[in-house]
């Protein structure tokens, strides 16, 4: 029997749509590590923010910087607005996680449409970022080009 299932429209507006023991065990498998990931992800965004707090210190005992203090707001800022920057998809991965664990074992549909919804928000959250990378990273080249 083939494990993999075309979805196409009229599958997707079955109301009867279920997981078979199959899927169930992968939903079960990629949760259970999404959880992992998204307490990793939630552990460097809180080591940005102890960098961000330890970094003003660290600086400021350096005895031969001019503006420290200009030096360390930069710092300060730039690694608080990572540490922002990077919660935000382990947040809803976790979110996902919980909401597919909670799913598998209540059976429960808003649970798993939590579930995708949380998926789906990283995901856009993820792909924006991808976006304005490759912006600012093609900006980058271009600039090195013009001044080379």
């Amino acid at each position: 029997m083939n494990e993999f299932v075309s979805l196409d429209q009229s599958s997707i507006s079955n109301d009867n749509f279920k997981l078979n023991s199959i899927a169930q065990a992968h939903l079960k498998s990629s949760a259970t590590w999404s959880r992992f990931l998204a307490w990793a992800g939630i552990g460097y965004s809180a080591l940005l923010v102890i960098i961000a707090l330890f970094a003003v210190d660290l600086i400021m005992k350096t005895q031969r910087m001019p503006n420290k203090q200009d030096v360390a707001a930069i710092l300060t800022i730039t690694y608080l607005i990572m540490a922002i920057i990077m919660f935000f998809p382990p947040y809803f991965l976790l979110k996902h996680s919980n909401n597919a664990l909670k799913a598998l074992k209540t059976g429960s549909e808003e649970s798993i449409i939590a579930c995708f919804q949380n998926l789906k928000i990283m995901n856009i959250y993820m792909g924006v970022l991808v976006i304005i990378t490759l912006f600012f990273t093609l900006i980058g080249l271009l600039g090195a080009l013009a001044g080379a």
